[in-house]
């Protein structure tokens, strides 16, 4: 038992992880900057589903509003 909070309190801390790439693989991993989010926020944001789902969203809203 106290091995495995042992292991959780080291990946909480950020200094250990199990799922955590090797060295060999952070070579090939891009940087993840500010700009690449932001990029990839802006292309998600055009997605068609996401409007759907917005919309039955508010349509949902509204009617649980008009019901109250």
């Amino acid at each position: 038992m106290l091995g495995v909070v042992a292991v959780g309190a080291l990946a909480l801390t950020g200094f250990w992880h199990p799922k955590a790439p090797s060295n060999e693989m952070k070579e090939f991993l891009p940087a993840i900057t500010f700009l690449t989010v932001l990029v990839a926020g802006f292309l998600d944001g055009i997605n068609p589903c996401a409007f759907t789902v917005l919309l039955l969203f508010i349509t949902a809203l509204i009617a649980t509003l008009q019901a109250g």
